[in-house]
């Protein structure tokens, strides 16, 4: 059969992700709900290797990295450095987990009063947005071409930002979370709004620890196209998920590979990411002390394997840690903001 028109596949998802569910090798089954397809690791973007099975992703993956070392010249090096430092996380980090659900991720809509709070906060201080700070050589994404902003609910400038409203927003999520997870959580991280613009990709990647139970929640967008997030599921396959405003999607970003390698067609996508991790479950005795019910190393967080590399670069760098018995205290330690030799591709506040 000849092919009489040639497009351009690498600048589309649905075409790309139509001509992958082709690909017998990829074990291509058909997703659920609003899924569009799953084949596996390694096919739209590096995940465990820097050499992908189906070429012309090979071609835009060399095209990202070569993008951000032309960017910072001198320091394009590190460029190489992050992205080996990113695929090592994602081959280790995944394994050394706790998961608390069978296939890891879910959709769901959000709550009313969740997106009540989200969308007056967009439409008040959408025209403020700021560009985002990365650092150097930080290839999570492509922000050389495709600067990201953020509309922060921790910036003074933006009105009705603060302490308060984040709080808000992480109590809004918590009961979708914990319902879905079965555990009680405490909040761990929340930025704000972030808005990524025309040709953005998002590297596949897990998240830094203590960001465990998670959501995003899509606030607004402007595309010609759906921008799927792609997720690798517990069962090791890929699900490609699309969202709109109102949509909510659950994922144990600690284990879960998830990312948008297919290039953002439209003005913008805006989302925002709220992170948790899991409480001590203790259980009362007849006098009324807690007693711990886990048997779980009293010096690791509930969500890392003993036995693991993950434990062992985790007390080498926490070694004063010691898991709280108060149920509302999950950590009696402050300043973990490292847990290993990687580099975080969120800047992080210390305590």
């Amino acid at each position: 059969m000849k092919i009489k028109h040639l497009v351009d596949i690498r600048r589309s998802p649905t075409l790309t992700l139509l001509l992958i569910c082709f690909v017998a090798v990829f074990n291509v089954t058909f997703g659920d709900e609003d899924e569009h397809y799953s084949y596996g690791l390694d096919v739209s973007w590096p995940m465990h290797s820097s050499s992908l099975a189906w070429g012309h992703r090979q071609e835009v993956f060399n095209d990202f990295i070569e993008g951000c070392v032309e960017y910072y010249k001198d320091e394009g090096h590190l460029c190489r450095s992050t992205e080996r430092d990113r695929l090592e996380m994602s081959k280790r980090q995944p394994a050394a987990m706790t998961n608390y659900t069978d296939i890891g991720f879910k959709k769901i809509k959000a709550p009313k009063d969740l997106m009540d709070m989200l969308y007056d906060f967009w439409e008040k201080n959408k025209d403020n947005e700021k560009t985002e700070n990365w650092f150097t050589g930080n290839i999570y994404t492509n922000h050389w071409t495709s600067p990201t902003t953020m509309v922060s609910v921790e910036d003074p400038d933006h009105e009705g930002a603060g302490p308060i409203l984040k709080q808000r927003i992480w109590d809004a999520a918590r009961d979708s979370l914990e319902e879905w997870t079965g555990h009680a959580l405490k909040e761990s991280s929340l930025y704000g709004i972030r808005v990524y613009k025309e040709n953005s990709i998002l590297a596949t990647h897990v998240d830094r620890i203590p960001l465990i139970s998670s959501c995003i929640i899509n606030v607004a967008q402007d595309v010609e196209e759906d921008w799927p997030i792609e997720v690798i599921g517990h069962d090791g396959k890929a699900h490609n998920i699309t969202m709109e405003p109102g949509d909510m999607v659950l994922y144990e970003s600690h284990s879960v590979l998830h990312g948008r390698p297919f290039a953002l067609k439209g003005k913008f996508y805006a989302n925002v990411f709220i992170h948790f991790e899991p409480l001590e479950p203790y259980a009362e005795q007849q006098e009324g002390s807690p007693v711990e019910t886990t048997g779980h190393p009293y010096d690791l967080p509930l969500y890392i394997q003993e036995g693991s590399v993950e434990a062992k670069s985790w007390r080498k760098n926490n070694p004063d840690f010691r898991r709280s018995k108060e149920h509302s205290d999950y950590y009696n330690v402050s300043g973990l903001c490292s847990v290993g030799p990687w580099v975080s591709h969120i800047l992080v506040t210390c305590i």
